[in-house]
């Protein structure tokens, strides 16, 4: 359960990457500190999609 993203201006990646379902963590909201990019709806879709499969709600 990885999903590719290529780097792109929009996402802020400088090489490729994967994310990684299968190791879904919690982070405190104050070690959040600034926004490298985002990535794009349909990688949202793929990505909403993994996590509903690989924790059996879908």
């Amino acid at each position: 359960m990885r999903i590719l993203v290529n780097p792109t201006k929009t996402n802020g990646l400088d090489q490729p990457s994967l994310i990684q379902v299968d190791k879904i963590i919690t982070v405190d909201a104050d070690r959040i500190q600034n926004r490298i990019g985002s990535i794009t709806p349909t990688q949202l879709a793929t990505l909403d999609a993994a996590l509903k499969l690989w924790l059996g709600l879908s």
